[in-house]
């Protein structure tokens, strides 16, 4: 849990939603600079300090000093990113998200890269190593890091459900598209945002972007509003609740997720989930996690995400359709199969005649 600040990010969904299920089979210690976000969730909580907070010296910290707390009181330590300490004296899982930095190097400084690839390297020494769908196993795999033997998938789920959904602000906010995400520059929000100026969709269709992000990207697409003189069209809310959230999926004409790269894409099936007909790249894991039911296109062609957001506006027949098939493929995704795989990959560690040997690779 040392990548769990306090944050919200997927990564941090990731922790909290695992760790919640895996301390309801066994006793589990998590390491977190941010104890508030574990209350009730898990059996102990070490606070670490804040310093650790920052992504350069987290990784720094992962690789030095967090072996201080892997003692043979414990049997194993799952490391929910992809870091194994060196000289940890129990056996370690990791988990790779994506291969991001090396995947899209031009927005990433030679510092990110070089402490990335650092992190990569230390997974030759994993017991074993999950990843969350089957594209970042195959990206991984190419690297030759470890055997694909040595790698599972265990795909993530979702908690924001319509059960739980908030009126406000999606009623107040009716019609609109919806992006749900940060503001990373492979988010590819600067293209949407002149998709949907050139979509000609009409004054009352609103364009509604949920999330956060550091300061500076924030202020990258704020700009870019500004320049098509979408002001007053395209609105942007910030942090939301999953209630909240689940209420924009819920309400939204579709969801458009423009992204140039991603190990997972936890807002296709939330929005999938919530029967909201999805838009999204023909890219990486993205068509694995919706298959079928949604509609693609090229992230780098602007007008193919013109063309797609048209087809779905104009026509209810097919929004209705991919809104059911939404629901129906996001029901082979839940943490509660996410747990059994990481639980199930510990187990065989401690119990490893599942697994092929660390000195293999």
């Amino acid at each position: 849990g040392s990548y769990c600040t306090g944050t919200p990010s997927g990564i941090e969904r990731y922790i909290t939603q695992v760790a919640a299920r895996l301390a309801k089979r066994a006793e589990v210690t998590v390491l977190s600079t941010a104890p508030h976000v574990f209350d009730n969730l898990v059996q102990h909580v070490i606070t670490l300090p804040k310093w650790t907070s920052g992504h350069r010296a987290r990784v720094v910290w992962q690789l030095s000093l967090m072996q201080q707390h892997c003692r043979p009181r414990q049997d194993i330590l799952f490391c929910p990113v992809p870091t194994v300490p060196p000289l940890s004296p129990i056996p370690v899982v990791s988990v790779v998200h994506d291969l991001t930095p090396l995947v899209l190097r031009r927005w990433h400084g030679s510092q990110q890269k070089g402490l990335f690839w650092l992190s990569l390297q230390s997974l030759r020494r994993a017991a074993a190593v999950l990843t969350v769908s089957e594209h970042t196993k195959k990206d991984l795999s190419r690297l030759r890091l470890l055997p694909p033997e040595r790698i599972r998938v265990a795909p993530e789920g979702t908690a924001v459900i319509p059960e739980q959904c908030a009126n406000e602000p999606a009623a107040s906010l009716r019609p609109f598209l919806l992006y749900v995400g940060c503001f990373y520059p492979h988010k590819n929000l600067l293209r949407l945002i002149s998709a949907y100026k050139q979509a000609c969709l009409g004054s009352d269709v609103r364009l509604v972007i949920a999330g956060t992000d550091i300061p500076r990207w924030v202020l990258r697409t704020r700009q870019a509003i500004e320049h098509e003189q979408l002001d007053s069209r395209v609105v942007m809310l910030g942090a939301v609740t999953d209630p909240e959230l689940a209420g924009l999926y819920r309400n939204c004409e579709a969801f458009v997720f423009p992204s140039l790269y991603e190990g997972f894409g936890l807002p296709v099936l939330e929005a999938m989930a919530n029967g909201a007909p999805v838009i999204c790249s023909r890219v990486s894991s993205l068509p694995e996690i919706a298959g079928e039911s949604a509609m693609y296109f090229n992230p780098h062609r602007t007008e193919e995400m013109v063309a797609a957001i048209r087809h779905v506006l104009s026509n209810s027949d097919v929004a209705d359709r991919m809104r059911r098939a939404g629901i129906a493929r996001s029901r082979a995704y839940s943490w509660d199969r996410t747990a059994d795989i990481v639980y199930g990959t510990l187990s065989d560690v401690l119990d490893p005649h599942d697994l092929v040997p660390a000195n293999n690779c």
